[in-house]
């Protein structure tokens, strides 16, 4: 798998897709879809806005927008910030 080289641009479009391994499927029941939508709206939606989506049953698209430079660096932040307590003991 190569690296992507390219910089990630505050407010660009990115055409985001995915395919499952062989002809295995992605979402073999109808919940599946919804718990899908729901991780990706709690994933990206900080970062982008989901502008479309497509979900069929071996594959995915997405269209999205980068937030701007500000938004993206808070969320950067924020999610460090969770990364590095995440293991303390409490």
């Amino acid at each position: 798998m190569t690296a992507f080289k390219d910089p990630l641009l505050p407010g660009a479009l990115y055409h985001i897709f995915n395919r499952a391994v062989g002809r295995e499927q992605l979402f073999v029941q109808p919940g599946n879809y919804d718990f899908f939508f729901s991780k990706l709206q709690h994933h990206i939606a900080p970062c982008a806005q989901i502008l479309a989506y497509s979900f069929l049953p071996n594959h995915f698209h997405l269209m999205v927008r980068l937030n701007s430079e500000p938004e993206l660096l808070l969320q950067l932040q924020q999610h460090k910030r969770t990364l590095s307590t995440a293991n303390l003991p409490t």
